[in-house]
C-alpha cells in the first residue's frame, strides 16, 4: 500500500461478522463520512456489510 510517498506490505483480512462492536464502529465512522451519500445507509447493510475489510501491515 502506498500512502505519502510511504510503501508498506499489508494484508487485507476480512472482518468477523459477528464482531458486533467492530462492525458498528466502521459503520458508524461511514455514516459520519458519507452522511451526505445517497449510499451511506446501504454501506451498512447486508449483504455489504459482512465484505468490510481490515488493512494488516505485514510486518
Amino acid at each position: 500500500m502506498s500512502a505519502g510517498g510511504v510503501d508498506k506490505p499489508v494484508r487485507f483480512v476480512p472482518v468477523d461478522p459477528d464482531d458486533e462492536e467492530t462492525n458498528q464502529a466502521v459503520d458508524a465512522s461511514y455514516l459520519e463520512k458519507y452522511a451526505d451519500s445517497e449510499y451511506s445507509v446501504t454501506m451498512s447493510t447486508e449483504p455489504v456489510r459482512r465484505n468490510t475489510l481490515e488493512v494488516v501491515p505485514e510486518e
